[in-house]
Formats: C-alpha cells, structure tokens, sequence
C-alpha cells in the first residue's frame, strides 16, 4: 500500500512540474510580445514547439522502459524535468 502512495506523490510531482514549465511561457506572454516583438500566434507556435519533444521521445521513452525498468526510467525523468526547472 506505500508503494503506492510514493507512485502517486512522484507522478502528482512530475505532472507539476511539467505544469509549472508551461505555465511560465504563457505568464510572461505579454511581456514576450512586447519587448521581443512577436506575435500571439508565434507565442502559441512557441507553446506548441514545447510539447512537440515530448511526442517525438514517447515511443524511444518506451522502449528505453521496457529495457531497463519503468521506474528506473520514469525516476530519470522526473529529475531531468525538475533539474531543467531549476536552471
């Protein structure tokens, strides 16, 4: 039963994570728009370009799973997410 409950705390973590990172693009959009000039159409591209990673490494992120163990990979993962959040 604490298994589980350590998968749901890492998963609610990753997910935020990934929240807090897209959220910031869309938070500083207006400044965004004005001092670097771009349109609210680049800024969607901008959005858009930053999930597009993640469809392109979902069938490798798999295989690399089945491989070497999910919860191995997953853990990898999460503190590359939170490492880039950081920096």
């Amino acid at each position: 039963m604490h298994q589980q409950w350590l998968i749901l705390a890492v998963l609610t973590l990753a997910r935020a994570t990934m929240g807090f990172q897209f959220q910031g693009i869309a938070a500083l959009g207006s400044s965004l728009t004005s001092e670097v000039a771009i349109s609210y159409a680049a800024l969607g591209t901008l959005m858009g370009i930053y999930l597009l990673p993640g469809a392109l490494i979902a069938i490798p992120g798999g295989w690399f799973g089945k491989q070497f163990g999910d919860k191995k990979i997953v853990l990898i993962g999460i503190a590359m997410m939170t490492v880039a959040a950081l920096c």
